[in-house]
């Protein structure tokens, strides 16, 4: 009986090998720095490899309902609240965009839809945000935003910088590995 027990679970353990990729990278934000804003949540960054695209999962509360802007940032620097995490995070220069634009900040996520109740929750994947090399996003900021992010198509000024998404509500740092794990 123990002879069966110990194959079955070799044969388990290899299929969990095969089955998970072994180089696979996750990341989170919390939204805590502006906790007076009554905006919190967090954001689960997964990428299985360096070739697949990033899925972004995201549970964000006391939102006003509608969409919201909500992007990466340049730094995880928060000595003035979330205005001195800089800009979005855009290492080829590019104009700002929606997150299905050719052309776009590596940042620019789009918008967000806060429900009636304001919360917000979200499941996509993004083909340009990475959490490998020299672009990864790990040890940067998340951002969510005041107002809908016009995705660079506005008329005003700041379109094809920030989308016009008004305020930051509350940002929080990414952090390499799972939200509350011992490592």
């Amino acid at each position: 009986m123990q002879t069966k027990m110990f194959i079955l679970s070799l044969v388990l353990l290899t299929l969990s090998l095969f089955f998970t990729p072994i180089s696979s990278k996750t990341a989170y934000c919390q939204l805590s720095v502006q906790p007076e804003s009554g905006v919190k949540g967090n954001v689960l960054l997964v990428q299985e490899s360096e070739n697949d695209p990033t899925w972004i999962v995201g549970n964000i509360y006391g939102l006003v309902p509608g969409y919201h802007g909500f992007h990466l940032m340049q730094s995880d620097n928060f000595t003035q609240g979330c205005y001195s995490a800089g800009n979005h995070f855009n290492p080829e220069e590019h104009d700002h965009g929606g997150e299905d634009s050719t052309d776009r900040h590596v940042g620019d996520l789009g918008n967000i839809l806060a429900d009636l109740t304001g919360v917000a929750r979200f499941n996509y994947h993004d083909k340009i945000v990475t959490l490998y090399g020299d672009e990864s996003v790990i040890g940067l900021a998340c951002v969510v935003h005041e107002y809908y992010d016009d995705l660079g198509l506005g008329a005003a000024p700041e379109s094809t910088i920030n989308g016009n998404t008004g305020g930051r509500l509350n940002c929080g740092h990414i952090v390499e590995g799972f939200p509350y794990s011992s490592s």
